[in-house]
């Protein structure tokens, strides 16, 4: 038979209902101590008071200050005024932390990060620590004091645009970082290229032919604007030997020879009907001659190719007929 909503289960515990969850475990218990028991027993102490005995009205007395003092005590139990520190540690939370060292402080990031070193020990093994031996932390912004000035390359400078050969390396005085900035306008209009520097120098790599201009600025200032040129790759020195323009030559073993130069990878022989974009007929080979194969009959354009380590490109001779039987 089920129960109405407003009936209390007697079935649950004292201090527990169905709905709410736990009540106060302590209720139950005190309830009794100043209803119960307290209530009923003030009857029979009257009448102890009214009867005249000395001897049990004392007893009566101390009785009830004691009994106090204990309800008194137990009460203090019961109902702690205070959390201790290690009660809280114990929960989990931290407990207070003693007086930190300023010096460990100073050797912990702000991204919470230890900083590398504080300060490198004695010989013996047995240096001291102090505030002024640590080291800065990386990345921290520079205070620039003095505005940058070149110094290499001097302006107007030329070189040739070489592949094989060094990067152009630049350099200035004045205080580290900062930006350095190339442009094909002597007035620096437009750049080409804007790099962020950390120190007082900068490579690029293989700039390509023309006139550049640079400038480095940092926070105190910007440098005078140079300039500098690059000249055009020179050329390898390839020419055909073999065969001669207008010759004719076998479609397979026909022979094609051609001189050599430095600084040359690999070669090729090409054929073609008129459009160099797509040859009839295209091999390679990293010596100084070729044997044909393959290469049907006809009238053809050939050249050779160089692969040229300086330009980083394919140079080619001439282009000469020849008749392919």
């Amino acid at each position: 038979m089920s129960k109405n909503k407003s009936e209390v289960d007697t079935s649950m515990p004292a201090g527990q209902t169905k709905a709410g969850g736990d009540s106060n475990p302590f209720t139950a218990d005190l309830k009794g101590e100043f209803t119960s028991n307290f209530g009923t027993n003030t009857n029979a102490v009257s009448d102890l008071l009214k009867s005249g005995n000395n001897g049990n009205r004392m007893k009566i007395f101390g009785g009830a200050i004691l009994a106090v003092t204990l309800l008194a005590g137990g009460l203090y139990l019961y109902f702690p005024t205070e959390t201790s520190e290690d009660e809280f540690a114990n929960d989990g939370s931290e407990a207070a932390a003693p007086d930190k060292d300023p010096l460990a402080e100073d050797a912990i990031n702000s991204d919470g990060t230890a900083k590398e070193e504080l300060a490198q020990n004695d010989a013996d093994g047995a240096g001291e620590l102090t505030k002024d031996s640590a080291v800065p932390t990386k990345g921290e912004p520079q205070v620039a004091t003095d505005a940058p000035s070149a110094l290499m390359p001097e302006n107007g400078k030329t070189r040739f645009y070489d592949e094989t050969s060094s990067d152009a390396e630049f350099s200035w005085s004045g205080s580290p970082g900062g930006f350095i900035t190339f442009s094909r306008s002597a007035e620096m209009k437009s750049s080409v290229r804007r790099s962020k520097v950390e120190g007082n120098s900068y490579v690029f790599r293989h700039p390509w032919p023309g006139t550049w201009y640079w400038q480095v600025e940092n926070g105190a200032g910007k440098s005078s604007i140079q300039s500098f040129s690059v000249t055009a790759p020179v050329r390898r020195n390839i020419a055909v030997s073999s065969p001669q323009p207008g010759a004719t030559l076998p479609g397979n073993g026909g022979l094609v020879s051609w001189n050599a130069d430095q600084s040359v990878s690999r070669y090729k022989v090409e054929l073609s009907s008129g459009d160099w974009a797509n040859p009839v007929h295209r091999q390679q080979t990293v010596g100084t001659d070729l044997q044909l194969s393959g290469v049907a009959p006809g009238s053809y354009q050939m050249r050779v190719g160089a692969w040229s380590d300086v330009a980083g490109r394919w140079e080619y001779t001439a282009p000469m007929a020849v008749t392919i039987q």
